[in-house]
């Protein structure tokens, strides 16, 4: 479940997000084995960069930190064997 603290924080979050999911969220599903496979993981972490660039304004810190973090991410995915060849660029739509 989305944390309730990034509505409260963010209360037009959804006008720019379709599909939420979080780190805590992602955090949660790994404990409780809800992942079937690594693409599917990786497809909900790729979400929470999709996210960001969508929320996030375009060169704000936040969405510049989003597109380290995922470049780390797809790296480190393809070192570990585990790419899923699902990689994408996203770009803000927020102005």
């Amino acid at each position: 479940m989305i944390q309730l603290s990034l509505y409260l924080q963010n209360p037009d979050y959804r006008n720019f997000v379709q599909r939420p999911i979080d780190l805590g969220t992602i955090k949660n599903n790994l404990s409780d084995k809800a992942y079937e496979s690594v693409e599917d993981f990786a497809s909900d972490v790729r979400q929470v960069f999709i996210n960001c660039s969508e929320y996030c304004k375009p060169r704000g810190k936040e969405a510049r930190a989003g597109v380290r973090l995922s470049a780390f991410f797809e790296t480190q995915l393809t070192e570990l064997g585990l790419d899923a060849n699902e990689g994408r660029t996203t770009r803000s739509r927020r102005t």
